[in-house]
Parts: structure tokens; C-alpha cells; sequence
């Protein structure tokens, strides 16, 4: 995994998570979450990962688009069903938090820091195997359907059928490849952990997490004065 640019701690970045689920969910318009994407933006550029956050604006966009121009005009049927689609750019924040913490933290990193919170090992273990589930059978999805090209496969039948049963029996042989690594690693040991990795805030963190801090105090106040 590439290092990112700007070294944000882990902790810092569970933090701007949660601050920004609160801000999503209080904030009475759609300024806040504006500001909130704005800030991920910048946090992606500062990590060297400025096309990732110009992916996520892109779909946000397109999202909103969708939602301005087209529900109004469609049939009342079709405008339900793609309402579904507005319900996700409110949330569209919190999706770019994590895409954050998942496109700048190694599994690792993420694991000392959730230690570090004297997080309980049975979910530090649980996101940990997770965190590498997802990129394992993606890997083996990519390769199946290269495979797929290499001999031509056909027919929506026959590729659902040459891409499902591959992937479904490599999800079985992962999982249990993972709990066996979990069991190596001495999952049931009690004693206390160390890690390879050295996590830390600094003035970076402080200034993210004042930031995000300020646009919460707002979007509170603001619904206060709202009800």
C-alpha cells in the first residue's frame, strides 16, 4: 500500500467518522455536509490521493443530477425507486469518510490504533478480518475474469455461471484461511499485544479534528435554532 503524503493517526480518522455520521444526520442543510466534503476533498488532495477524491465528487454529483433532474420528471413509479438514490447522497459524506480510512490506513495501522482505544479484541479481530476479506476475493474476481477472457466465455448464462461458482468457493476457502492466520497469530492468547506499527497524533490531527469539530458545533447550533 502507498504511504500517504499527509500521516493522519488512525484514531484521528475513527474520529472524523463519527463526527461526520453526527453532522449527517443533525445538520438541517445540505451546507454541512457541503463543508464536510469539501474538507475530505482537501484531506485526499494533502494524501496525494486527489483523483480518488475527484471519483467521489464526480458521483456525488451525478447523484445529485439525478436526484434534481430527472426523479421530478419520470413517472411517479420510476421517482420512488430512484428516490432510494437521493437517500444516498445525503449520506454520500460518510462514504467518503470511509473511503478515506480505508484508501490511507493499512490493516495494521488501524489495528494498533483500535488497541490503542482499548478497543475489545473480539472486534478489533472481527473489522481487522474483514478489512481483509473484501480486497481478497476482489483480487480472485479480477482474475476470474480474466480467465473468463482468455477463453472466451459467452452468454450472460455461462459468465454468471463461470464467475459465481469460482467466486463462491474461493469465499469459502478465504474465510477459513483467515481464521486460520487469526489462530496463528494468537487470537486466544490474554497477554498484552505489541505491533509493527508506530501510530501518533500531531499537529495535523489537531487541526483535521478542530476542523471537522467546528462544522459540528455549527450544524448542532443550527438545528437548535431550527427547532
Amino acid at each position: 500500500m502507498r504511504r500517504s503524503r499527509l500521516a493522519l493517526d488512525p484514531r484521528t480518522k475513527l474520529f472524523l467518522i463519527a463526527v461526520t455520521s453526527v453532522v449527517v444526520f443533525v445538520a438541517p442543510y445540505t451546507a454541512y455536509t457541503m463543508a464536510l466534503m469539501g474538507l475530505y476533498c482537501l484531506l485526499f488532495a494533502l494524501g496525494g490521493r486527489l483523483s480518488s477524491a475527484l471519483r467521489l465528487m464526480a458521483c456525488y454529483l451525478a447523484i445529485a443530477a439525478l436526484r434534481a433532474f430527472v426523479v421530478p420528471v419520470v413517472p411517479a413509479q420510476v421517482g420512488v425507486m430512484l428516490s432510494v438514490i437521493g437517500y444516498v447522497g445525503i449520506v454520500f459524506p460518510c462514504a467518503m469518510a470511509a473511503a478515506f480510512l480505508v484508501d490511507t490506513t493499512s490493516v495494521g495501522e488501524l489495528a494498533a490504533a483500535l488497541r490503542a482505544l482499548r478497543s475489545p479484541e473480539t472486534l478489533t479481530v472481527a473489522l481487522v478480518a474483514t478489512l481483509r476479506f473484501f480486497p481478497a476475493i476482489g483480487r480472485e474476481a479480477a482474475h476470474v475474469r480474466d480467465a473468463m477472457r482468455l477463453r472466451s466465455v459467452r452468454g450472460w448464462g455461462r459468465k454468471l455461471e463461470c464467475l459465481y461458482v469460482p467466486l463462491l468457493l474461493s469465499i469459502a476457502s478465504t474465510a477459513t484461511d483467515l481464521g486460520s492466520s487469526v489462530a496463528v497469530r494468537g487470537i486466544e492468547n490474554p497477554g498484552p499485544r505489541s505491533s509493527w506499527h508506530e501510530i501518533g497524533m500531531g499537529s495535523a490531527d489537531a487541526l483535521a479534528m478542530a476542523a471537522f469539530s467546528v462544522v459540528l458545533v455549527l450544524a448542532v447550533a443550527s438545528r437548535a435554532a431550527v427547532a
